[in-house]
């Protein structure tokens, strides 16, 4: 009789966590949705650049919204940049350069879809704590190769400024 209920279980925890993901997406994509662009000339100057610099042909639009507390890429096939309102301002073009190559990096090394597999993978897999563990060491060492792929773009006296950046942010 118990063997009967784990299907059910399992089916249960997938719906309920693919609910909250699609809830938890949709909720991010409604306020980001209407946001427009950045139009800073110079700060738009510069992604392209850092794009250029990192062999990066995707689209990336730069967006400032109150939905997220921290940059960061949104959107599957058209990413965008999501910056905090006011980000821009409150650093330097040097501590932008960093964060533009930093983001770009997940760009590059397609993150973003990776992401999503990571997440059904989780969502499939959801009662077991291993696979929860791995996820989790994965998202990190994602973010170090990131840091890893900025810094060989960058020259090599930017390593401790780019530090201070991270601390910065």
């Amino acid at each position: 009789v118990g063997l009967f209920w784990l299907p059910l279980v399992w089916a249960a925890g997938v719906v309920i966590l693919a609910l909250c993901l699609v809830n938890t997406h949709y909720r991010l994509w409604r306020r980001v949705a209407p946001c427009r662009g950045l139009n800073d000339a110079r700060v738009l100057d510069l992604l392209e650049d850092c794009k250029q610099l990192m062999g990066v042909r995707v689209p990336v639009a730069l967006v400032e919204t109150a939905a997220v507390a921290g940059p960061c890429l949104f959107g599957f096939l058209r990413p965008r940049l999501l910056l905090p309102p006011g980000f821009t301002r409150g650093f330097s073009l040097d501590e932008l350069r960093y964060v533009f190559l930093h983001e770009l990096g997940h760009v590059k090394r397609r993150d973003i879809p990776l992401g999503w597999l990571m997440a059904l993978l989780q969502i499939l897999h959801w009662f077991n704590p291993l696979v929860w563990l791995a996820f989790s060491r994965m998202r990190v060492d994602r973010e170090l190769a990131c840091d890893a792929l900025a810094l060989s773009h960058a020259e090599d006296q930017d390593s401790k400024p780019y530090g201070r950046t991270l601390f910065k942010l």
